[in-house]
């Protein structure tokens, strides 16, 4: 072994392998470190997955090369692309189903659909886009079979449908929605009539206004586990704090794009689709004195643009080095330049998914990310320098209607925190008044 590590590139690193190999990392790893260094040194600055393919390792040999480089070389921006290698290699497809069931709907339901699952991957619906659709032409299905009509989709079905969605007491609004927005889908991409399909929308609307009279699931959530702006920057503290001490690298790029994106929510309003889909260079840009923003908001087109604040540039240096020394920090900006910000590396840097913000901020805080706009307003109903219009533009609602529901909920958080002002005031008068007369 003494004469492998006698070899000039290991000089640099003698201390760490030392380390390593204190703490118990086999010598067979530290060989097949000391042949990819070998091979590292026929290469350019930069590699390749082609260059690491060309190594001639299996899936545990690789691993064994990743782990033991993180260790005795830590920052080094070879292991992304080792890390990247290893995930192809180990990827396989899913085929998408030829022949599905569709749970028992009726045979011309099911040609349809079937239809829709054999377009090419590029036309095509999602699986999940399709699973919708079918769900909701089981319920048309039970909902004609309760009036005593044909199982088709028609006006007198989809009226049927309608209507045991409002009656459905155990519906939330949001599923009420769903439901007649994959009836609508599958009636436009199945080439039903546009007049079917429009009367189908017109009901969404009709059911959207009876829903934003409804509580908001966020407000209870609040009321039972209340937060601010400063506790949601405080766990974005937590959370980059953390990341470096966890030993699985899944987790520790969970910890950095979650601390990330929790750490910009507290300071820009920003929807879950606009921040995931930000790429790197384009919609958020880094030059010397920081980050800067510059996105066109995909629900109204408001544009966001300007410099962001400089304490958080820290946190969107840390999700897009992750692992890597920050000396290579504008090496990685010109290799992700192009890509999402907040994308998942095991992906390809593809965005996370829908759900991936909403899942890991409820975990982490109780709260989805779009608690964030009745935070805002909360905190400018609170603070008497500042007017609504501020609570608005921060949360990008163009007219005073678009921003009633947060704030009615802001004037109902300022009494509640009033009352609880005023509750302590009494308490602690009584207090004194008996420790008086004692």
């Amino acid at each position: 072994m003494a004469e492998v590590l006698a070899a000039p590139h290991w000089q640099r690193l003698a201390v760490a392998v030392h380390t390593a190999r204190t703490g118990g990392v086999p010598d067979s790893d530290i060989r097949i470190v000391d042949r990819w260094l070998r091979h590292r040194a026929t290469l350019g600055p930069r590699i390749t997955e082609a260059d690491v393919r060309v190594f001639k390792a299996g899936v545990s040999t690789l691993h064994a090369l990743s782990k033991t480089l993180a260790l005795i070389d830590p920052g080094n921006p070879d292991n992304r692309v080792i890390q990247a290698t290893l995930r192809e290699i180990k990827r396989k497809p899913k085929p998408r189903p030829a022949v599905r069931d569709w749970n028992g709907l009726p045979e011309h339901f099911r040609r349809e659909l079937d239809a829709l699952a054999s377009l090419p991957a590029d036309r095509g619906l999602s699986r999940s886009s399709l699973d919708g659709m079918c769900a909701a032409l089981r319920r048309l299905v039970a909902a004609a079979a309760a009036r005593g009509l044909e199982p088709v989709l028609d006006t007198a079905t989809a009226t049927a449908f309608a209507e045991g969605l409002l009656h459905d007491g155990e519906l939330k609004a949001t599923s009420r929605l769903a439901y007649l927005d994959f009836l609508a889908r599958f009636a436009r991409h199945a080439g039903y009539s546009a007049a079917l399909t429009a009367a189908i929308v017109e009901t969404m609307t009709v059911f959207r206004h009876s829903a934003t009279k409804e509580v908001c699931r966020k407000e209870i959530a609040l009321s039972k586990d209340p937060v601010d702006l400063i506790d949601i920057a405080a766990r974005a503290h937590e959370l980059l704090e953390r990341a470096p001490a966890l030993d699985c690298p899944r987790d520790r790029r969970r910890h950095y794009a979650l601390a990330g994106a929790t750490a910009l929510l507290s300071k820009l309003q920003l929807r879950s689709l606009d921040l995931r889909s930000g790429r790197v260079g384009h919609e958020f840009r880094r030059d010397s004195e920081g980050w800067k923003v510059d996105l066109t908001t995909s629900k109204t087109g408001t544009p966001i643009r300007g410099r962001l604040a400089p304490e958080l540039t820290r946190y969107l240096d840390a999700v897009l080095l992750q692992d890597t020394d920050p000396a290579y920090l504008w090496i990685l900006y010109d290799e992700r330049s192009g890509q999402s910000l907040f994308g998942n590396a095991c992906r390809g840097w593809d965005p996370y998914s829908e759900n991936w913000l909403w899942s890991n901020m409820r975990q982490e805080l109780g709260h989805g990310p779009h608690i964030v706009r009745s935070l805002i307003y909360e905190a400018c109903v609170l603070d008497d320098d500042l007017d609504l219009s501020v609570a608005r533009a921060l949360c990008g609602h163009r007219t005073a209607e678009s921003g009633k529901p947060y704030d009615i909920n802001g004037d109902r958080h300022r009494r509640r925190r009033a009352l609880d002002h005023l509750g302590a005031v009494d308490r602690a008068m009584r207090f004194e008044g008996e420790a008086g007369q004692t």
